[in-house]
């Protein structure tokens, strides 16, 4: 949450709304194991033949932390012809052939045993890093501070969306974001 009080170029009262429910809810953490802290298909290497991971890059965000948040970071990344494209996150897996998020969430619960159950509290998180980082890289640019508005903003309403949720429905099924949306104007 200091990211955000570090880099802010101005002050935007739902942010610090969304900061106070976050640090608020945290969830209690079940379990324990080395997270990357920016886990994604771009960083990582796959065998082109077979198409297994190979290795792991960027590992300088590293930490001890709860699994989940690595799993929601590759949600936010992962992207999904459902979801609005976010800004700054582009992702070949919106194009056709590629499953959708919920595919991939279930396949990586399946495969690791992860209780998927602070999901929406973990994508919450990690839309609202992305919009951190957003807003620090617009403060340290040339770019006047609007430029990050519609980066940050689309990226603080997907934290806000999941952390609206009452853990009914982790990945919204198709053409549910943009119903939610659409009712909030």
């Amino acid at each position: 949450f200091r990211s955000w009080e570090n880099s802010k170029t101005r002050e935007i009262p739902e942010v610090d709304s969304l900061t106070r429910r976050l640090a608020e809810n945290v969830p209690e953490q079940h379990e324990t194991s080395l997270v990357h802290g920016d886990f994604h298909i771009r960083n990582v290497m796959v065998d082109p033949k077979t198409g297994d991971v190979q290795a792991a890059l960027d590992w300088e965000l590293s930490t001890l932390g709860d699994p989940v948040a690595d799993l929601a970071l590759s949600l936010l990344y992962w992207g999904d012809r459902q979801w609005p494209q976010a800004p700054l996150v582009p992702s070949l897996t919106r194009e056709p052939g590629w499953p959708g998020a919920r595919h991939f969430q279930d396949r990586y619960c399946s495969a690791t045993g992860t209780d998927a159950e602070s999901l929406d509290w973990y994508l919450a998180f990690s839309a609202f890093k992305f919009a951190a980082i957003a807003q620090g890289v617009a403060g340290l640019s040339w770019a006047p501070a609007q430029w990050s508005l519609p980066v940050e903003g689309a990226h603080v309403a997907r934290a806000r969306d999941a952390a609206d949720r009452d853990d009914a429905e982790v990945v919204p099924e198709r053409g549910a974001h943009e119903a939610q949306h659409r009712e909030r104007r």
